[in-house]
């Protein structure tokens, strides 16, 4: 794998926590407003030992909660 291909692959993984942390939100009814942070953690891998998750956190923007909200529509909620 190159440099490229595994900052692209780091950038997905991180994108998508965060939409799951944001439509995880909304599935609880609380909408977050934009700026407001929002934790997430990255799941690892299977083939990546881990002992613990670390956790992150994100300031909502509105692509995050357009994001949050198609995939919360595509999942039926």
């Amino acid at each position: 794998m190159d440099r490229d291909q595994l900052q692209r692959e780091v950038a997905e993984t991180v994108r998508s926590a965060e939409i799951r942390a944001v439509a995880r939100a909304l599935r609880e009814g609380a909408r977050p407003a934009l700026g407001q942070t929002v934790d997430y953690t990255i799941e690892p891998q299977p083939v990546t030992p881990s002992k613990r998750h670390r956790p992150y956190r994100v300031a909502v923007e509105q692509w995050h909660l357009d994001e949050a909200e198609l995939m919360l529509r595509g999942s039926g909620k």
